[in-house]
C-alpha cells in the first residue's frame, strides 16, 4: 500500500509571480490603452493639429484614404482585449507568452509616442523612425506568435489583433516613407509624386512578400490587403492609375505568396496513408 502511495506523481506548486511579471503586464496594458488615448489627446488638449491633419500637409500617393482608418477602432479595442486577456496569472507564468508581450508593449508605446509627436512636429524623419519602431517589434512579436504554433484556440484568437496591427502598419509603411521625404523636401532623383510612389512600391513589395512568406498569417494578410485596397481606390479616384495598377500588382503578389505559403505548410504535414 505504501509503495502505491509513493509512486503517485507530486504536483508542483505554481510558480510565484514576481515584480518583473507584473511590470511586464503593466507595460503591455498601459501601452495598449496609451496608443488608443494618444490619438485623442491632441484634439482634447487644443493643439489644433492631429496626426491626420499633419499628414495631409504633404500630398503623397500611398496613404490609404477613405474609410481605411476605421480599422484603427478594431485594432485599438482588439489589442486592449489582448492585453487584458494575458493578465491572468496562469498566462503571466507562461514563458512563451512573455517575449510576445514585451515586443507588443514596445510597439504600442512607440505608436502612442508617435501619435503625440507628429501633431507637434509633423511627419519628419523622427516620425518615420518612430514608425519603424512600431513595425519592427510588431513583426518580431508576430514571428514569435506564428513560430509558437499555439494549440489552444483561445491562444490563437487572443493574438490575432497583434498580427492584424502588424499587417496594417506594414500597409502604411510606404505612406510613412513618402510623407517624411516630402515633408523634409528630400527628392534626390527629382521624381514626381507618382514616381516616388512607384519607386517606393518597387522597393517595399519584396519586403512584404518576404514577411508574408515567413508569417503565413491570415490576420496579417487581411489587414495588409485592407490598407492596400484603399491605396488602389484612392489613386483611381485621383487619376493616378499607374500607382493604382502598381498597388494592384502588389496585392496580387501578396495573395499568391500567401497561397504558396499555405501549400508549403500543407505539404509538410505527415501523411497518414
Amino acid at each position: 500500500m505504501n509503495d502505491i502511495q509513493n509512486t503517485r506523481p507530486e504536483t508542483s506548486p505554481p510558480q510565484a509571480l514576481g515584480l518583473r511579471h507584473w511590470l511586464l503586464a503593466a507595460f503591455l496594458l498601459t501601452g495598449a490603452f496609451g496608443q488608443f488615448l494618444a490619438g485623442f489627446l491632441p484634439r482634447s488638449l487644443g493643439w489644433g493639429q492631429t496626426i491626420s491633419t499633419r499628414a495631409s500637409e504633404t500630398e503623397v500617393f500611398l496613404i490609404p484614404g477613405g474609410a481605411a482608418f476605421v480599422i484603427w477602432l478594431v485594432l485599438f479595442f482588439g489589442v486592449i482585449g489582448y492585453a487584458v486577456s494575458v493578465l491572468r496569472p496562469s498566462n503571466l507564468r507562461r514563458p512563451s507568452l512573455r517575449p510576445i508581450m514585451a515586443w507588443a508593449g514596445v510597439a504600442f508605446w512607440a505608436n502612442a509616442v508617435r501619435s503625440l509627436y507628429q501633431p507637434l512636429f509633423g511627419p519628419d524623419w523622427i516620425s518615420l523612425l518612430l514608425f519603424i519602431l512600431i513595425l519592427i517589434p510588431l513583426l518580431l512579436a508576430s514571428r514569435l506568435i506564428v513560430s509558437e504554433g499555439f494549440s489552444r484556440r483561445s491562444d490563437r484568437l487572443r493574438h490575432l489583433p497583434v498580427l492584424a496591427q502588424a499587417g496594417w502598419i506594414s500597409a502604411a509603411l510606404g505612406a510613412a516613407i513618402t510623407q517624411a521625404a516630402a515633408f523634409e523636401a528630400w527628392n534626390p532623383l527629382g521624381l514626381s509624386m507618382s514616381g516616388s510612389a512607384l519607386l517606393t512600391l518597387l522597393i517595399l513589395t519584396p519586403l512584404l512578400l518576404a514577411i508574408i512568406w515567413r508569417l503565413g498569417s491570415v490576420a496579417y494578410l487581411s489587414a495588409l490587403l485592407w490598407g492596400l485596397a484603399w491605396v488602389v481606390a484612392v489613386n483611381f479616384m485621383r487619376g493616378a492609375e499607374d500607382v493604382a495598377y502598381a498597388a494592384i500588382t502588389t496585392v496580387v503578389l501578396c495573395v499568391l505568396v500567401f497561397i504558396a505559403t499555405k501549400s508549403r505548410f500543407n505539404n509538410r504535414l505527415p501523411s497518414h496513408t
